[in-house]
């Protein structure tokens, strides 16, 4: 089968150009498998509706394939027949199976034929603005549809209560490998292109941070058979309700006499806050960066082509946790490579550790990317920086642009409460060094153990401690021994200059979000 991929359009990492993000199977495909599984129970008639839609969660392909079964049962006949349907995982032998939500479900409404189609009915538009999108306005600046799936052709106008734009009906012939010329029941790409124009009437303002995707549908009502791939139609959208995370509208695809060919009442999508670093990085992953590059100072005293990043601002709390940690998984599958996506999938930690995690292999991939680009001229995808680690836990970078660049790219990567942050810089200038900390009282105690009264007076006190610590940690960092070495070791002289009884570091320290960076470079 071919499955619609969350960034499945665009090509992710350089090396690999077949490696895909999460797939995820629409919900009109779903539908489709419903409808199908119906018409077998009411041989002879055609399949003019659906109603009651629901989808309760993803169906998605993290390992390439899934077994489902479909489960169509008879509720009426008559004029219409209506057959219930549902889609189910595949696992019978589960005691707890019954008592789970299908994955998506519906009615499906049956007839000898289809009904008359009715006209399109008026649409005023309020508070116009100007619009116009074709081509990559819409793919994949505001959408993240393969080619399968681009239907939508153009969005001629936006208001404040809905859009107008032109459809065109697509092939069919990849959507199953033995059967180049499927007669299904329904179209369901067409479904899904008719219905994606609410998530363009959502993304007028491009890359805002938010991702809206269907979860419940009132009604849809088909008035034609399948149509030949290229048969164009006018559509037009009518938003009925905006309420918390959720949009529904009206929308119809109609030809030049204004005959509805498909028509659908109440499609109802989830906004789903994923900030802009993430909706940019999703939609092109070549292109865009997770993580915020932090500008720094000229007087830092950072090597040249110094890069520091750090998580993107303002991720929700449950982003990773609600879904069934889809959003987790989309970010892991765009920036790990395999072998480091199979160790996070294996991770027994807890969700902040979790998050943290993979939060600083993005920071720290960003980082080298950013370098890479910019003092190589080589473009990578995150999934083409590989994160390794030596013998004493320091991390290094590695990829296919290692052989050009002979010193190797230097990196440190540190995470507290969420915030993830990373530095690189070209191996010619030294190790690096990067820790992050949050405002924090250190017992008397530590602070005895671990700081000069030099030491202290440099930074007016105890009260200001841990800027020290941050330094320190840095510095052990560059120096290769982490927190195994003992920070009363290490000696701050000045606040750009710390060392230890074998090392001599430069040092730079930096606040982003009320936190305390602080960056170490070995001599």
């Amino acid at each position: 089968s071919n499955f619609e991929p969350i960034a499945g359009s665009q090509q992710i990492s350089v090396t690999d150009p077949e490696r895909r993000g999460l797939c995820v199977m629409p919900l009109t495909m779903s539908l489709t498998m419903l409808a199908e599984a119906a018409a077998v129970l009411a041989p002879g008639k055609v399949v003019t509706g659906l109603k009651d839609i629901r989808a309760n969660k993803w169906l998605s392909f993290e390992d390439g394939s899934r077994t489902v079964r479909v489960v169509a049962t008879m509720r009426s006949t008559g004029a219409v027949t209506e057959i219930h349907a549902e889609l189910r995982d595949d696992d019978a032998g589960d005691p707890r199976a019954a008592f789970k939500p299908p994955i998506s479900e519906a009615v499906v409404l049956l007839a000898d034929e289809y009904p008359p189609a009715p006209v399109a009915p008026p649409l005023a538009l309020l508070g116009e603005r100007p619009c116009g999108w074709t081509g990559g306005e819409i793919f994949p600046d505001r959408l993240f549809h393969g080619p399968l799936f681009q239907g939508i052709k153009a969005i001629d106008r936006w208001g404040e209560n809905g859009v107008t734009g032109r459809i065109e009906v697509m092939p069919r012939d990849a959507l199953i490998r033995s059967n180049p010329d499927p007669q299904f029941a329904m179209d369901g790409i067409l479904l899904d292109t008719v219905g994606g124009t609410l998530g363009l009437w959502c993304g007028y303002n491009k890359f805002d941070g938010s991702f809206p995707l269907p979860f419940q549908i009132d009604r849809v009502n088909f008035y034609q058979p399948l149509l030949p791939p290229g048969t164009k139609f006018r559509l037009q959208l009518e938003v009925t309700e905006r309420k918390g995370l959720s949009v529904t509208a009206d929308i119809y695809a109609f030809d030049g006499q204004g005959r509805v060919a498909v028509g659908i009442q109440g499609w109802a999508d989830r906004d789903f806050n994923v900030t802009t670093n993430l909706q940019k990085l999703t939609l092109e992953p070549l292109r865009h960066f997770l993580s915020d590059e932090v500008p720094l100072p000229k007087d830092a005293g950072l090597p040249p082509g110094a890069v520091v990043c750090v998580s993107p601002d303002k991720i929700p709390s449950d982003l990773f946790t609600s879904g069934h940690r889809v959003w987790e998984t989309v970010l892991a599958m765009l920036v790990l490579n395999p072998d480091e996506f199979a160790f996070f999938r294996a991770m027994k930690a807890i969700d902040q550790r979790r998050a943290e995690w993979l939060l600083g292999r993005s920071a720290a991939k960003d980082a080298v990317r950013l370098f890479l680009e910019r003092t190589h001229g080589i473009r990578a995808g995150a999934a083409d920086v590989v994160v390794g680690f030596d013998e004493r836990g320091k991390p290094h970078a590695s990829g296919f642009w290692s052989k050009q660049v002979p010193n190797g790219v230097s990196i440190s990567i540190a995470h507290s409460k969420g915030l993830a942050a990373a530095v690189a810089w070209g191996g010619e200038n030294g190790a690096a060094g990067i820790d992050l900390e949050f405002p924090r009282e250190l017992s008397d105690p530590l602070i005895q153990e671990t700081f000069s009264d030099s030491e202290l007076a440099l930074v007016g006190g105890a009260k200001n401690a841990l800027t020290l610590w941050c330094l320190k940690e840095a510095a052990a960092k560059a120096g290769g021994e982490g927190i195994s070495r003992r920070l009363k070791d290490i000696s701050v002289a000045s606040l750009t200059d710390v060392r230890s009884s074998s090392a001599k570091f430069s040092t730079a320290l930096l606040s982003q979000r009320g936190a305390c960076i602080a960056i170490a470079r070995s001599a």
